[in-house]
């Protein structure tokens, strides 16, 4: 298995499946990637939890999801398979044509699109070839660059239909989940989110609970618990270095917050 470390160190990867990314044992997993996941599903289905929307995915299905947001896969089918690049915003950035970063940030809302077979077919392909090509830098850089191009047209077209205005809790919501992804590590108290949107926390907890069903301490606590769980599993860090990455005061603080969360201490779920 490749893991979410050796990941976000490269530029742009191809796999065959998304078990390469996650390992076989996928399901109720969840997870915090730095960059854009770009993805078809090629054969069953997927059901995946992106922040507070569920989405369900099935062949000839390809979605976008942009950097910093919480992903959760509910289920999968025995037979799911599925192609994914992950590209850094950096890397995109160098491109000889830079993609529409506002139209990228609006699949936030609207992350997934079934296509025809035809369109399909095309983004497969031109997936195989990357990976063909995966040691020649220049060729592998300016076919990427055709496929987020395809991709994003497909989303642009078909979003002129379905976007529509959010409402002021969904914005709220959004913006919300923007500031959390940022500042999870060193602030954990509603007050912060509520100052930064300048609002009460009172109004912010009602929002938060009513958009997404969940409180506002349990998603800070399950954004931690994923970030945890990655240095446990991708790193040698020992527990305390970990409990410090975190900002706990302690590392048995640590050790508390994450049995309480997990049913496992930090040590148990290395060696699982």
């Amino acid at each position: 298995m490749i893991s979410q470390e050796n990941l976000i160190e490269k530029e742009t990867i191809i796999f065959k499946d998304l078990s390469d990314i996650l390992g076989p044992n996928v399901h109720e997993q969840s997870f915090v990637f730095k960059g854009f996941i770009f993805g078809i599903c090629t054969k069953g289905y997927i059901k995946l939890k992106i922040n507070y929307n569920t989405h369900h995915i099935c062949q000839n299905g390809i979605f976008i999801i942009i950097p910093q947001h919480i992903i959760h896969i509910k289920e999968c089918s025995s037979d799911f398979e599925m192609k994914v690049m992950h590209i850094l915003p950096d890397f995109l950035c160098t491109l000889p044509i830079t993609p529409d970063f506002n139209l990228l940030k609006q699949t936030a809302s609207t992350p997934c699109l079934q296509l025809q077979e035809k369109d399909s077919e095309e983004i497969i392909t031109l997936y195989n070839i990357i990976d063909h090509h995966a040691k020649n830098s220049d060729i592998k850089k300016t076919l990427t660059l055709s496929l987020i191009l395809i991709i994003t047209s497909l989303f642009n077209k078909n979003n002129h239909n379905i976007l529509q205005p959010a409402s002021r809790q969904e914005e709220l919501t959004h913006r919300f989940f923007d500031l959390l992804l940022q500042h999870y590590t060193k602030e954990r108290n509603v007050i912060f989110y509520a100052n930064k949107l300048c609002i009460t926390p009172k109004y912010l907890s009602m929002t938060i609970k009513s958009v997404t069903g969940y409180s506002i301490q349990k998603w800070i606590n399950e954004v931690i618990i994923i970030e945890a769980k990655r240095y446990i599993k991708t790193t040698t860090y020992t527990i305390q270095q970990i409990s410090e990455e975190l900002n706990f005061h302690t590392s048995s603080s640590f050790v508390r917050f994450f049995k309480q969360h997990t049913g496992y201490t930090p040590l148990e779920y290395r060696k699982r």
